[in-house]
């Protein structure tokens, strides 16, 4: 594809200033034979952009619903420099790509994805990403930097935006809303800097496993069944960050977790307030440092919320974590909007719309469904429980199991099964 006539814009970054070619798609009047990725004569689909696009281009797409309806192939492979754009400005409210591929990593690991990011990915702004299979991540961020700004991340059936590797990313101003398991997962030895961004109605807003360090700053958790969750190896600094109206707890560390909500030189500022059960609940091997924030509820734990030591005088840590810095770097400038709102379920003549789906109402039966799940360790035990707080064991056929819940109807429990999925575990459904 001759890329001649294919139009260049400035980008403007902290230390210099580039030129980047521009490739425009246009779901709807693109053609992928004809067309030159000019406004006029535009692309049809992100996939044959990324497939001739060269280093430092900018996909920029056109309003509209990217699907495999429209000729997308997915996972879209975003790399080699590339960046895709939409309407920052609108969190790209009305530029929708839905669906999703499998995704292989390593050599047994795979998942469904919509985007893969991966080595020497740049960017996306301004669109919005849907995956609605049930097992579907929108984004997937795999040993990579690039700058996730201004989206948003919607109905994906498990998990809106996944970092793994030891990838550095920036994770700024983007929306996460309704997503089925976790708004953001971070994974690996990742380094993250996620700020300012809002994560609403879904499972955890933000899980931290196994040797991650993200920096969390000035983000907005509401709405959530656990705003941050850690786990693992997991280490984490909060700064300015509001957790509220969880329907269980706002924080939870577990296993070696380690937590930094404020010291002494450095006050935390972040605000709890509205969450049902707790606040903060640490079940980690390691204190938390909480100084300098606003908390409204209870905690539970090993948690340093006033007398705190300051850094000069406080004993070395039986481990060393080396968080990443607290200045984030977004190459990408745009202006952001005033301010962040769920999709609206009323179609304009610029967007088919976003359907939040809304279950039938319970039928009365005779019929009683338990959900059951075996536990290998005391960490999965207690991992479940935060799912499912009135969760106890039991016996069922000579071995001990979990029982999370009793339910009317086999919608019911298969969605309890489906929560289990999401996070790891394998449960069975027993008629009784």
């Amino acid at each position: 594809m001759p890329l001649a006539d294919a139009q260049t814009i400035k980008l403007d970054y902290k230390q210099n200033r580039e030129q980047a070619i521009v490739l425009h798609v246009n779901s709807a009047q693109g053609d992928d034979g004809q067309g030159k990725g000019t406004e006029s004569l535009p692309l049809k689909t992100i996939t044959h952009a990324l497939k001739i696009a060269q280093p430092k281009t900018v996909i920029m797409l056109a309003p509209g619903i990217y699907s495999v309806e429209t000729g997308e192939e997915f996972p879209l492979y975003l790399q080699t420099e590339v960046t895709i754009q939409g309407s920052p400005a609108s969190l790209g409210h009305n530029i929708i790509i839905q669906g999703g591929g499998l995704f292989v990593i390593g050599p047994v690991k795979s998942q469904n994805v919509t985007i893969a990011a991966l080595e020497r990915a740049r960017g996306i702004t301004g669109i919005t990403v849907i995956n609605p299979d049930p097992r579907g991540y929108g984004l997937w961020i795999e040993s990579a930097n690039p700058h996730i700004t201004h989206n948003t991340f919607t109905r994906n059936g498990s998990i809106g935006v996944a970092v793994n590797g030891k990838g550095a990313p920036t994770i700024a101003h983007n929306y996460f809303y309704n997503n089925g398991g976790n708004g953001l997962v971070i994974y690996g030895h990742a380094q993250p800097q996620v700020t300012d961004n809002e994560f609403e109605n879904t499972g955890f807003g933000i899980s931290v496993m196994e040797n991650a360090a993200p920096l969390f700053r000035g983000n907005k958790l509401k709405g959530n069944k656990i705003g941050i969750i850690l786990a693992g190896n997991a280490q984490a600094i909060l700064r300015n960050n509001m957790i509220e109206n969880s329907t269980e707890n706002g924080l939870v560390a577990i296993a070696q977790s380690v937590v930094d909500l404020g010291r002494v030189n450095t006050p935390g500022g972040n605000t709890f307030r509205g969450n049902r059960l707790l606040d903060i609940k640490n079940s980690s091997e390691n204190p938390i440092n909480a100084f300098g924030n606003d908390l409204t509820g209870n905690t539970e734990g090993n948690i340093n919320i006033t007398k705190l030591a300051s850094a000069s005088t406080q004993s070395p840590s039986p481990r060393a974590p080396q968080f990443p810095s607290e200045k984030s770097d977004i190459s990408i400038e745009v202006n952001a909007p005033a301010s962040m709102s769920p999709l609206t379920n009323n179609p304009t003549e610029e967007s088919e719309g976003i359907e939040i789906f809304v279950p039938p109402p319970e039928t009365s039966s005779s019929i009683m469904y338990r959900v059951l799940v075996a536990t290998k360790t005391n960490q999965d035990a207690e991992m479940i429980r935060l799912l499912f707080p009135d969760a106890f064991s039991t016996v069922y056929h000579g071995h001990s199991m979990l029982q999370v819940g009793l339910f009317s109807t086999e919608e019911r429990a298969t969605e309890a099964l489906e929560d289990l999925k999401l996070n790891g575990f394998i449960g069975i459904i027993v008629n009784n």
